[in-house]
């Protein structure tokens, strides 16, 4: 048993055998146990655990808890992902294992709260970036050693990476300078004149 505190330091106890054992159900109950490497598989696990154990520890008051967020999101949810090598995203911890609103998540990401009105939290502000960088870490993570397509994809959908190269900077030589000693200014107005390269 693993105990979480939330931020008013109540013991709030997290039962991570109780957790284990319906993974362990969960698995078992699948046709083939190996499905559980396939997302939605994965997603139905986190589904279960809310359901069975999380749903009486995140009551309602406790939604806002970010302290307690964070060690479920460190000790019950980075865990299983990283054991069934699924990558973690914030959008799915937030809606499937601990069920808040993901909006609200982004909002408070970006220090506001949904109506407008600034964070006050600043820890909350703090603690979703976090989320949201351990998430891109591990696309980035994966992007690289394996090569992976659906990596690069959502790095670009969910977080504003590019694969635009930086264009290079031109160097200019003494060809490339332009011989415009010609013009005067009083030459006739509607005349184009022809730039042509020294010679």
């Amino acid at each position: 048993m693993d105990l979480v505190k939330d931020k008013e330091c109540h013991d709030i106890e997290i039962f991570l055998n109780d957790i284990e054992l319906i993974e362990r159900e969960y698995i078992e109950s699948l046709p083939d146990q190996t499905m559980i490497y396939k997302s939605n598989c994965f997603t139905g696990l986190l589904l279960k655990i809310y359901q069975s154990v999380l749903i009486n520890v995140i009551p309602a008051t406790y939604k806002n808890d970010y302290a307690l967020l964070n060690s479920i999101f460190m000790k019950v949810y980075l865990p299983l992902c990283y054991k069934y090598n699924i990558n973690p995203t914030v959008i799915q911890f937030c809606s499937v294992l601990v069920n808040i609103d993901n909006t609200n998540i982004s909002d408070i990401k970006n220090g506001r709260f949904r109506n407008g009105y600034a964070v006050k939290d600043v820890n909350a502000t703090q603690t979703v970036k976090s989320w949201y960088s351990i998430c891109e870490s591990g696309l980035v993570s994966r992007a690289i050693a394996d090569n992976s397509i659906g990596a690069i994809f959502s790095l670009k959908a969910a977080y504003s990476w590019s694969d635009t190269p930086t264009p290079a900077i031109e160097t200019k030589t003494d060809t490339d300078i332009v011989d415009i000693s010609f013009l005067s200014t009083d030459q006739d107005k509607d005349t184009v004149p022809v730039l042509r390269p020294i010679d």
